[in-house]
């Protein structure tokens, strides 16, 4: 995890250097792809449970496939 800087982007006086945009952009890009994971996650055992019922035993889903 990379740091991210306290960059306040609402002050026009302070321009944010290259690097604190990057490592801020970088911050939120992996949280929005961590937060889409999980919902993905959340959405296909969803689906699984409404399709099979919640009482069907199912195998351990590979979060690493596509």
């Amino acid at each position: 995890m990379h740091r991210v800087p306290r960059v306040n982007l609402a002050d026009p006086t302070v321009e944010p250097t290259d690097d604190e945009l990057r490592a801020l952009m970088t911050a939120v890009r992996d949280t929005v792809v961590a937060r889409g994971r999980e919902a993905r996650v959340k959405f296909l055992l969803a689906l699984e449970s409404a399709i099979h019922g919640p009482e069907v035993d199912l195998p351990p889903r590979d979060e690493h496939a596509g």
